[in-house]
């Protein structure tokens, strides 16, 4: 199975999402956003980083130094509240996939997680709901 990247602020999402990766067979790790680009930099990369975009541009910014450090993995971005059109857009265009909205629907998260693990990075995207959602990706 894959190696998944956790990155957030709230303890007790990223706790339960990793909690839930490990029951799907992955091998997850919560990694604070503080020490996130130098983990990175130290040679470790996940096949997968989930990484929660708070309102504010530091998931943005996060999302910069790695890209800028050419570290990126495949990204997966979950939210609190649906982002503003031009933060997803610039998210995009720094590397990020996919988009979730919280509460996570597992189901959903496991197969979202499969799809990118899966194909190779800068394939054809997976499928998924065209507007980010609560439960959904996108």
């Amino acid at each position: 199975m894959a190696m998944i990247w956790i990155c957030g602020n709230e303890q007790d999402a990223t706790l339960l999402t990793e909690r839930v990766l490990h029951q799907l067979g992955h091998e997850s790790r919560v990694i604070p956003p503080a020490t996130l680009a130098t983990a990175m930099g130290e040679g470790e990369r996940p096949d997968l980083l989930i990484l929660d975009l708070r309102e504010d541009v530091h998931g943005l910014r996060l999302l910069q130094t790695l890209q800028q450090k050419g570290t990126l993995p495949r990204i997966l971005v979950t939210t609190t509240a649906a982002p503003a059109s031009d933060h997803v857009a610039r998210a995009r265009r720094m590397g990020a996939e996919v988009f979730f909205m919280r509460p996570l629907d597992i189901d959903v998260l496991e197969r979202t997680v499969a799809g990118l693990i899966i194909r190779p990075q800068g394939g054809d995207p997976a499928p998924r709901p065209s507007a980010v959602s609560s439960c959904n990706a996108t």
